[in-house]
């Protein structure tokens, strides 16, 4: 299970399971996974993360962000979805 936050959503945490479905609540999902840490097995506390710019493209809202994990960049990310 992958647990992710997202600055536009700040009050949600997704947590994403390797073949099965996505799970959205609250911020307090945090606390909870802590409580169970006894249960659960955490693999890497690597923090990845992406920043980027924003625009507006005639129906299309296009990201574009630099990938980084710990200090140093690992890629580039480019998501494009309809508005």
């Amino acid at each position: 299970m992958y647990v992710m936050h997202n600055s536009e959503y700040p009050l949600s945490c997704f947590a994403l399971f390797e073949n099965g479905p996505c799970l959205i609540a609250d911020t307090n999902f945090d606390v909870l996974m802590v409580k169970l840490k006894g249960f659960f097995q955490s693999a890497k506390a690597s923090k990845i993360e992406t920043r980027g710019t924003r625009y507006q493209y005639c129906d299309f809202l296009v990201k574009v962000g630099t990938v980084t994990m710990g200090p140093s960049a690992r890629g580039i990310s480019v998501e494009v979805r309809p508005w």
